[in-house]
């Protein structure tokens, strides 16, 4: 029988950039995924700056920019709001500094490859770096000894089975991962409220860098892309998702005229290359992430809503603090279940925070008057907004609160507020 230190199930964003990580230590790593790469798949593919430094950090991200149109400022509107800036370079090497203790390759650039893209070239870098990766095979079942995991069994796609042992297994197979079913991980945190999202891509449009415009309970997002085109992203609440998907594309369309009538136009001069995609629902949750013999990492471990767009960047933060734990465990340091309460452990320091501040925006409440005062003095001093956009890119700790003032009669003088409108309190699309 095959004898690996880890075996990891699944080569996407996860699995592959940990199979990266601990075959670049010197470890023996065995990857199987069930897809044949290259190949897309559901995703919003957008990397925040972190997401981008955990890319240049492992040595793939030169390869992903010069195929994909990067930038460093973003506009963001609420209600009509608009913020204008970039996450600063200092707090990204502050965070990498407090969860990685080093912030080398930090970078403060984010862009939205592909996933055809993206994916592909973390597994030829796992492979580059000593990972043996087998396509086309299914994880059938667990290999284990009084209660520990110590291997699998699979199939290949010409319907062969192999066996093969580790010192450890991760699951790395998404938020449908059949490895935490099989090893019973629970699921302990569950939140219901979430968002629907309906995307496309389209050519011909002249549109620099990321914007999001949200107004009322529905928003928009476009970004170039690294197949030439944009992505352009309609999203509101799943409650609503019923009456949009009747009339799916002309409320695509809706969403944009409600939310950004400009990039709405640049739209409907373009040209949408391929069928639309769309998801009506998206339940957060996470699952227990470590056990005997096993580990759960990125969405396998806990999934949240697409509104952040944050699922890549947390899978790799996931995929390179494992790798670190267990390299260490593999050198005879520390024990493998050592190993895994410390992952577990600087993994929930990193995340809770903002798990919960997502899951608060995917209920997409309608904003008061006093959330859109915040708005617009934030709005008014660039470090401010500099530091908005820092919290909700998951870079400056959510903890440090934006000071707000005297908002006597100022929301009166924002454009379109109005919550009596459809697309406030009631759908848009009924």
């Amino acid at each position: 029988m095959e004898n690996f230190d880890a075996i990891i199930i699944g080569a996407s964003v996860a699995g592959s950039s940990a199979a990266a990580h601990l075959a670049s230590q010197g470890h023996k790593v065995l990857v199987i995924d069930q897809s044949v790469f290259p190949r897309d798949r559901l995703s919003t593919h957008f990397l925040w700056p972190r997401g981008v430094s955990y890319l240049n950090r492992l040595g793939v991200a030169d390869e992903i920019l010069k195929k994909t149109p990067n930038y460093r400022r973003m506009n963001i509107y609420v209600e009509g709001v608009k913020l204008s800036g970039s996450i600063p370079l200092e707090d990204i090497k502050k965070r990498f500094l407090k969860v990685h203790n080093d912030c080398n390759n930090a970078t403060d650039i984010y862009c939205g490859p592909r996933r055809v893209l993206l994916d592909y070239e973390l597994l030829k870098a796992a492979e580059l770096a000593g990972a043996e990766i087998r396509q086309n095979v299914t994880f059938s079942s667990l290999l284990t000894e009084d209660g520990v995991v110590t291997g699998i069994n699979a199939t290949t796609g010409q319907g062969h089975t192999f066996q093969a042992k580790a010192k450890i297994v991760i699951g790395a197979d998404g938020r449908y991962s059949s490895f935490a079913d099989a090893v019973q991980s629970e699921v302990y945190d569950r939140r219901e409220d979430s968002t629907f999202a309906f995307f496309g891509y389209y050519s011909g449009i002249k549109k620099e860098g990321l914007t999001i415009s949200n107004r009322g309970r529905l928003g928009s997002a476009i970004f170039p892309t690294s197949d030439g085109t944009h992505m352009a992203l309609a999203y509101g609440p799943a409650g609503w998702w019923k009456d949009f998907s009747r009339h799916a594309e002309n409320n695509f369309f809706k969403t944009f005229d409600f939310c950004d009538e400009d990039t709405a136009a640049l739209l409907r001069e373009g040209k949408r290359e391929q069928s639309f995609k769309g998801c009506g629902k998206m339940v957060a949750f996470q699952r227990k992430s470590i056990g005997p013999g096993w580990a759960l990492i990125g969405d396998a471990g806990s999934f949240k809503d697409q509104v952040t767009a944050m699922g890549m960047t947390h899978a790799l933060r996931d995929s390179e603090l494992i790798s670190g734990y267990l390299g260490r465990a593999f050198d005879g340091l520390v024990s493998v279940k050592t190993a895994l309460e410390e992952y577990e452990h600087a993994r929930a320091n990193d995340y809770e925070n903002y798990f919960n501040f997502v899951c608060n925006v995917a209920r997409l409440p309608v904003r008061s008057e006093d959330d859109i005062h915040q708005m617009m003095k934030i709005s008014e001093s660039q470090e401010e907004t500099d530091g908005f956009l820092s919290q909700f890119g998951d870079t400056r700790p959510l903890n440090v609160s934006q000071q707000a003032e005297d908002k006597a009669n100022v929301v009166k003088n924002v454009a379109g507020y109005d919550i009596k409108r459809d697309g406030y309190l009631y759908s848009l699309y009924g």
